[in-house]
């Protein structure tokens, strides 16, 4: 589509990605078109209409008083005459603004939205892709073109990869390589990288599934970049949760952490600074503290976590612990005797309230289970009832939500059976 400005002095202003417009034709011109209609009996139409172009090449009349009421000047005549190239007026496929801005927002995580990385990798990755697909569509027939916009899309591909990488180590690798973890933030970027190149596969691999270039919702003038990439996302995600997502592929390098195992360590690494203990005698703290814990163990099983990540992130998170609860888990008092026997009993059986139960028990006695006790809203209760129900609660919310939205779970740490009194 082209839109033509004629200025006062007769010059041209090509504008791109503007709504069509009648031009306005003057009233004069207007009349005269209407006597010559009247006289042969047929509507005249302009040989050259200023709203439109075809792809076929043309001449420029000398003058357009007929449609524009002015004239333009012979140096731009020259311009404009001959055969015009679509490349050159196909601007709305693809905003160079715009799309460096998509790129660039959201490239960073810190600790407090690491849980959050598979978002922005798959931001990064299906925007890459969706821009492309406006590219080919735009200067599929000119290959000079095509390479040097490619080239560009991959420069903003590649910084927002390494800022997306440079900003988890600096955060999410520094805080397990400060917790005793050598090296590991050099390996986590490391596959941070090669998961992003995969997830990049995922997009592509469906893109060709779906024939992305001739699919008529994607790419065109009537939907914005943002929309197509957010729409391909969903896509994806959907066939991944019906199990149709097209297979990924096993050649290339394997990443030593998967891009959930990195996630996963960015809300280990974000609970580990969260964990502010209530007033408690030291068996209701180290029950406190190892619900804690198997909370966090259950999680990672939900999503699949791989053990040897799993074990770091819990390492990392007993050690966070330990440093809140002044070393009480590295001294032989009652914090640890009650937290290492109900981790325990929680390892062989992989149920939280059973081993609740077992370490209350064995270390806080009859009292936990009979002796009835109220809130602050005065409702009579067993501590051991008062456990039971916050242990159903995260156990059934952890089942009924996907695993990208399970970590909200610890927003509440604190059991309400610490406020209770006698």
């Amino acid at each position: 589509m082209i839109k033509v400005q004629i200025s006062e002095s007769g010059g041209k202003n090509p504008m791109s990605g503007v709504r069509r417009k009648t031009a306005k034709i003057p009233a004069d011109s207007m009349c005269r078109a209407s006597e010559t209609g009247t006289q042969t009996g047929q509507e005249k139409t302009p040989s050259f209409r200023i709203d439109s172009f075809e792809r076929t090449s043309f001449h420029m009349p000398t003058e357009l008083s007929g449609i524009t009421g002015a004239k333009l000047p012979k140096e731009d005549l020259k311009e404009l005459s001959g055969e015009l190239k679509t490349a050159e007026f196909h601007h709305y496929y693809i905003n160079w603004e715009d799309t460096e801005a998509s790129f660039l927002e959201k490239s960073e995580v810190s600790i407090d939205d690491a849980h959050y990385l598979d978002r922005r990798v798959n931001r990064i990755a299906a925007l890459y892709v969706t821009s492309k697909n406006r590219i080919e569509k735009e200067y599929g027939e000119d290959e000079e073109k095509l390479a040097e916009n490619i080239n560009r899309l991959d420069t903003l591909f590649q910084k927002a990869k390494q800022r997306l990488i440079d900003s988890y180590g600096r955060t999410v690798g520094s805080f397990y390589e400060n917790m005793g973890n050598k090296g590991i933030k050099d390996r986590m970027c490391e596959s941070l990288a090669l998961e992003i190149d995969r997830r990049l596969d995922d997009y592509e691999a469906l893109a060709e599934r779906i024939h992305l270039r001739d699919h008529p919702s994607y790419g065109n003038h009537c939907t914005s970049n943002e929309n197509d990439t957010i729409l391909f996302q969903i896509t994806l995600e959907i066939q991944e949760q019906n199990g149709t997502a097209p297979a990924r592929s096993s050649e290339g390098e394997q990443a030593e952490y998967s891009l959930k195992d990195l996630q996963a360590a960015g809300a280990g690494a974000k609970l580990s600074g969260q964990t502010g203990l209530p007033s408690a005698d030291d068996y209701h703290l180290g029950l406190d503290m190892a619900i804690r814990y198997m909370k966090l163990s259950s999680v990672l099983r939900h999503t699949g976590v791989s053990q040897h990540m799993s074990s770091i992130i819990l390492g990392a998170f007993e050690d966070c612990l330990d440093q809140h609860s002044g070393k009480a888990l590295t001294q032989e008092g009652d914090i640890s005797k009650i937290f290492r026997y109900t981790i325990s009993q929680y390892e062989k059986t992989g149920d939280i309230s059973l081993a609740v139960k077992k370490g209350a028990a064995k270390y806080i006695g009859i009292d936990f289970f009979l002796l009835s006790l109220d809130d602050n809203q005065r409702i009579h209760m067993a501590e051991s009832t008062r456990y039971q129900f916050h242990v159903n609660n995260f156990m059934r919310n952890l089942q009924e939500n996907s695993s990208q939205e399970i970590w909200w779970l610890f927003e509440d740490q604190n059991i309400s059976a610490f406020q209770m009194k006698a």
